[in-house]
């Protein structure tokens, strides 16, 4: 996931060696004079737990990230972290129950502004469906399913949209 600007890059990367695998977490780094710096874990990765899904809000002052930890409401969560005016972090912090629920919640990212999931958890047309995060008349938020043709019986993790016209994958 890319800041607005393209200068700063958060991305997943394997960390600590596991039984099945390794241990996933999220990295950043900067373009500065030409070139990537070297990149820099974040300080929330905990050795035991996996971090990944990165994605930085339009304005470049909150990261979303998926992870394990069992500090969420089931599965896999959706968390926040929003950066302080100096570029420290501020603490990390759960969605919410708006977002999360007992299931996987997966793939965040933005188009146009608008905060778009993938989910296994709220109800759907089966397996990870895409949706939707807006506020309803009220000001509230709501979660939408994106419904058939984004949406099918099979795994729905992420769209792209351009325009009128997009596609889910």
């Amino acid at each position: 996931s890319f800041t607005a600007d393209g200068e700063t890059a958060y991305y997943t990367r394997n960390g600590k060696k596991a039984k099945n695998g390794y241990m996933l977490e999220i990295w950043e780094s900067n373009f500065e004079k030409g070139a990537w710096t070297p990149g820099k874990r974040l300080f929330f990765n905990n050795i035991n737990y996996n971090y990944f899904h990165p994605a930085v809000t339009p304005d470049g002052k909150r990261l979303y990230y998926v992870t394990d930890e069992p500090t969420g409401l089931g599965g896999t969560d959706i968390f926040y972290v929003d950066k302080n005016e100096d570029g420290s972090w501020k603490a990390t912090t759960n969605a919410g129950q708006d977002i999360n629920t007992t299931g996987n919640e997966l793939f965040p990212t933005f188009y146009d502004g608008i905060f778009f999931f993938s989910s296994n958890g709220h109800p759907g047309l089966g397996g990870l469906d895409i949706f939707r995060l807006s506020k309803d008349a009220r000001g509230e938020l709501s979660v939408k399913n994106m419904g058939y043709p984004i949406n099918s019986d099979k795994d729905d993790l992420g769209l792209s949209i351009k325009g009128n016209t997009g596609f889910g994958a």
